[in-house]
């Protein structure tokens, strides 16, 4: 099934998003410099613990804000226009925060790097969203996915080496040449594939809606948030889990990373093109009962074969669903609200980001059996009745954005 995956005409649709693609994939290949932030803050800049924690907390907060903005700046500017100009605006803040010798220079380069760091998924949501064919959407995420995983994996690597070399300044300038590339690119494709007047076509970005679609939209975050929240611990707390409660080698963690990694890179996009034809309900319902075993297996028993064996669960859970909340937001979202509901989606993202550390403390100092992991589970359980019932109560009222084409 997967082999004749490629072959498919959901493939082939992707063509034209190929300059699209590899500008994200370079602009995350080039994120070097954020997983070693805080460390070069205390070693390289030498700046005080309890300022460290604040100035790396603010690449959390301009990410925040640019959700929030969302639908403010893309009423002004088309995303084919907003990632390259915020791709230049990171490069400069980079380039300050590069050679900042005062705590506020650094909290206020950081805060715009956030922000233009931030800015460009939904962006890319809402450019995939105009330019492909609803049936074809869904395939479409799972390729901006696999492209964003395999930046977020390359570019790691890239840090650690430039790291190890002490070359502190490089991983400024590498993560700002890189970001630039990528503008580059985006501008390119937006050019010859964005419609003239395209906003206008579809109303503009709004702010409010219907009381009828308000009440859906956030009623699905409202359902989709424990999904978000438990698919930000892996990347946040997974690894303290397995050394600190289970007393396993930190490799372990790092194999049981590079498992989940490799399996999203490896067989993501065949998996979402083999399931193109299943509905964005179907899908849901599918990946959270997955996501739900998966999680809820950690807390059965600490084995490792019993950690690699939930690993593989929940991580089919994660290439299921992912695409398909996307493609949610966008059938659910009338096309004067989509950027404002992809903002918001991707500020539920960061949210369970920023939650998912504190709801781990939390639970696991309760001495709750299973800890977080068996109550993940449950909440994904309910998480999968709720949203039946909302897809069922809300079927037919969907107003699917009709895709753009070119000029």
């Amino acid at each position: 099934m997967l082999r004749s995956a490629f072959r498919s005409e959901s493939l082939t649709q992707l063509a034209p998003l190929r300059s699209l693609l590899l500008a994200v994939l370079v602009f995350r290949t080039g994120c070097v410099l954020l997983p070693f932030f805080g460390l070069y803050l205390t070693e390289g800049a030498h700046v005080s613990a309890g300022l460290v924690t604040l100035i790396v907390g603010c690449f959390g907060l301009g990410g925040l804000l640019a959700d929030v903005s969302m639908p403010a700046t893309l009423s002004r500017l088309s995303p084919g226009r907003a990632i390259p100009l915020a791709l230049g605006v990171q490069a400069v803040a980079l380039l300050v925060a590069a050679v900042a010798a005062q705590p506020i220079a650094l909290v206020c380069a950081t805060v715009v790097w956030g922000f233009c760091y931030e800015m460009v998924n939904p962006a890319c949501y809402t450019l995939i969203t105009r330019s492909v064919d609803a049936e074809h959407r869904k395939v479409a995420f799972a390729a901006l996915r696999l492209c964003i995983n395999v930046g977020m994996g390359l570019g790691p690597a890239i840090g650690s080496v430039l790291y190890a070399w002490g070359q502190f300044s490089l991983l400024f300038l590498v993560n700002a040449a890189f970001g630039l590339i990528a503008a580059v690119l985006v501008r390119k494709w937006a050019a010859g594939y964005e419609v003239p007047g395209e906003r206008e076509r579809t109303g503009g970005n709004a702010w409010h809606g219907s009381v009828r679609d308000e009440a859906r939209f956030w009623t699905f975050m409202l359902t989709a948030f424990p999904a978000q929240l438990a698919f930000a611990l892996p990347s946040t707390v997974l690894s303290l889990y397995i050394v600190s409660r289970l007393g396993l080698s930190p490799l372990v963690a790092g194999v049981i990373l590079f498992l989940n990694a490799a399996m999203v890179v490896v067989i993501e996009l065949p998996l979402n093109i083999a399931t193109a034809q299943w509905s964005n309900t179907r899908a849901i319902v599918v990946g959270l009962l997955f996501a739900a075993a998966g999680f809820g297996m950690i807390g059965l028993h600490p084995s490792l074969w019993l950690l690699v064996l939930s690993t593989i669960v929940w991580t089919i859970g994660e290439m299921v669903i992912g695409p398909a909340f996307l493609g949610y937001v966008q059938e659910i979202s009338s096309p004067r609200l989509l950027v404002r509901n992809m903002g918001a989606f991707s500020g539920g993202v960061n949210g369970g980001l920023l939650l998912a550390p504190v709801a781990y403390g939390i639970v696991t100092g309760s001495g709750l059996p299973g800890g977080i992991w068996s109550l993940v589970g449950v909440v994904l359980l309910v998480s999968v009745l709720v949203f039946g019932v909302i897809s069922r109560s809300g079927r037919g009222t969907g107003s699917a954005q009709q895709p753009t084409t070119t000029e």
